[in-house]
């Protein structure tokens, strides 16, 4: 009865949910989870195309940003969800990290990015190449080569200047200014994540005072392409238990009735 009442609450006072993409990912990136993530939210996409660092886009998104939400960050957007949370801790109620890590651009990392430059500045860009992805996805996912062909699209329609700044941005160790975040945060992570390990994760939940961890399974690093629905369930079942716990502070402190 106590759960009803709680998803009621939800139902009526649904929070705003700020969507961050990753690297050459747009707001489709959420397109096979928006339908079940609107049924306990308000729906708004983050833009990561403009900004020179990662605070400075940070900045830019809270700009246009509801004055509370609940802040979710896939990859490179859990960087920059990081920063938000930083600059703005009192308008994150709820913080949710996917594929990411607080790890630091690596030597090599910027070597690779730099190289990579010359060559795009040099060259016309069309999109990521299918190789360039296939190390992102989980090989033995049966619909590969349509989140290949999904993710080509998003990255060719952001362009050539947006993957030159992306490519140009420098990451930094962020383990310190984690331990200041306040707000309750999943960290979800998958088994066949080559680009960002289980390791990553678990140094984000180790360092979040109030971090819980999922683990996705027969999944590589796009989660929200590979595994949509399980995801999704995953966050409104965590979402929905924080409500649980807001809802139950709200009536022992004699808040107002649920109406």
């Amino acid at each position: 009865m106590f759960l009803v009442v709680v998803q009621q609450y939800m139902l009526k006072k649904k929070p705003d949910l700020l969507l961050l993409p990753g690297l050459m990912c747009d707001y489709s990136l959420w397109d096979y989870m928006v339908e079940d993530l609107y049924e306990i939210g308000n729906i708004h996409f983050g833009d990561l195309s403009e900004g020179q660092t990662i605070d400075s886009i940070a900045k830019k998104i809270l700009k246009s940003a509801p004055r509370e939400f609940c802040l979710i960050g896939f990859s490179l957007g859990g960087y920059v969800a990081n920063a938000i949370t930083r600059i703005a801790p009192n308008r994150v109620t709820f913080l949710i990290l996917i594929n990411t890590s607080s790890r630091a651009s690596t030597d090599w990392e910027i070597d690779r990015n730099s190289k990579t430059i010359q060559t795009i500045n040099a060259t016309s860009f069309r999109g990521l190449s299918s190789f360039s992805i296939s190390n992102s996805i989980d090989s033995n996912n049966k619909y590969r080569e349509s989140i290949i062909k999904h993710i080509q699209i998003m990255s060719e329609r952001l362009g050539k200047a947006v993957f030159l700044r992306q490519l140009s941005l420098i990451r930094t160790n962020t383990f310190n200014e984690l331990k200041n975040i306040r707000c309750p945060a999943l960290v979800v992570t998958s088994d066949n994540d080559r680009l960002r390990s289980r390791k990553e994760a678990e140094e984000l939940v180790n360092c979040i005072p109030d971090a819980k961890l999922a683990i996705i399974n027969n999944c590589g690093h796009m989660t929200p392409l590979e595994r949509p629905q399980e995801l999704s369930h995953i966050i409104q079942s965590w979402l929905l238990e924080q409500q649980k716990h807001v809802f139950s502070k709200t009536i022992r402190k004699g808040g107002s009735k649920v109406k």
